[in-house]
């Protein structure tokens, strides 16, 4: 159990990671791993790096969320052959990264954070500046800042573009929600399981999709998503799994 921030009545929660894969406007979650009590974030990143190695990935960029921010994982990505932006994380009132969101246009700088747990490092940070105008009922600068790991020449705002592309991440997590087997048992390998479980199903609900549901016209494949929502995906699963098992109406009272 690892302590988080407070979410429906409790804040201690069960962990994990996942790597999921965009290809071809494909996402497909490929590797998933526990976060131990005793776990830093460079610890379960590696696990997912070599599980993504051993099935033959070739990663050109690496997305990674704030929930990577610190200096052990940006130790080991910059022993990688391949680039990675990590969402940064706003501290501070005044000073430490908070300090960056200054000015009214985006830049790039170096910054050197110092940590408790692990070494000093120094790396480049990407700041982005939007504006809300009047979006989400707010009328001020919003800032995004990222770590930018590894050989990429973008503008910031090609980064801020490029590092959406894992935003339909957090759309999965939601999705798994609604296919997930509930459980209250405190077993950590059932939980992992059912979680892995509504992983795959989501993939192969992608898939299916994919390989057809789409229009036969020239250009890139267009997809009918509107055809097979999760919802009626989510239903045919379950007659299936009905009539595997026999499901039944009738009750006989021959059977007392």
């Amino acid at each position: 159990m690892r302590r988080g921030r407070a979410k429906s009545g409790t804040t201690h929660f069960h962990s994990f990671g996942t790597l999921t894969v965009l290809h071809r406007h494909k996402r497909y979650t490929v590797a998933l791993t526990l976060f131990r009590k005793s776990d830093k974030a460079h610890h379960g990143l590696k696990r997912l790096l070599e599980r993504g190695k051993h099935l033959g990935l070739r990663i050109k960029r690496l997305y990674l969320d704030r929930g990577f921010d610190s200096n052990g994982v940006v130790a080991l990505l910059k022993k990688q052959s391949f680039p990675s932006i990590i969402a940064l994380s706003i501290r501070g009132k005044r000073g430490g990264t908070r300090a960056l969101c200054i000015g009214r246009k985006s830049y790039q700088t170096t910054y050197a954070r110092k940590s408790r747990i692990y070494d000093d490092e120094v790396f480049n940070v990407w700041v982005v500046c939007k504006y809300s105008k009047g979006r989400y009922r707010r009328n001020r600068i919003g800032y995004f800042a990222y770590i930018v790991i590894g050989d990429l020449k973008m503008s910031p705002q090609q980064i801020y573009e490029e590092y959406r592309k894992r935003f339909g991440i957090e759309a999965t997590y939601r999705l798994m929600n609604t296919v997930r087997a509930r459980t209250s048992s405190r077993s950590v390998a059932l939980r992992l399981f059912f979680i892995a479980l509504a992983l795959l199903l989501l993939n192969l609900w992608a898939y299916i999709k994919w390989r057809f549901l789409y229009k036969r016209q020239q250009g890139p494949r267009q997809v009918v998503h509107h055809l097979l929502p999760l919802a009626r995906w989510r239903l045919w699963l379950w007659e299936m799994v009905k009539q595997r098992l026999g499901f039944s109406l009738e009750i006989s009272l021959d059977d007392l």
